[in-house]
């Protein structure tokens, strides 16, 4: 995918994008090529994909937990 496509997909600035896709690129998340004048981007790993739905599933169920917590905590406990 090109780096104008990852643009227009995640809907940040050029400069933030290049900032971000550099950093997966230096992290070896992402392999990157170029064509001409255009940069292109793949993930280097598919298994990444699996670790970062593990890792969405751990902070869900950490906001959950604290959701729930807050639910338990009776209002009057938190105006003193």
């Amino acid at each position: 995918m090109s780096a104008n496509e990852i643009e227009k997909v995640i809907g940040k600035s050029q400069s933030s994008t290049s900032q971000q896709l550099k950093h997966l690129v230096n992290a070896n998340i992402l392999t990157v090529r170029r064509e001409s004048r255009n940069k292109y981007y793949k993930i280097r790993d598919p298994q990444i994909f699996s670790i970062v739905t593990e890792i969405t599933i751990f902070l869900s169920n950490i906001n959950q937990d604290k959701i729930e917590e807050l639910s338990d905590t009776d209002i009057s406990d938190t105006l003193y």
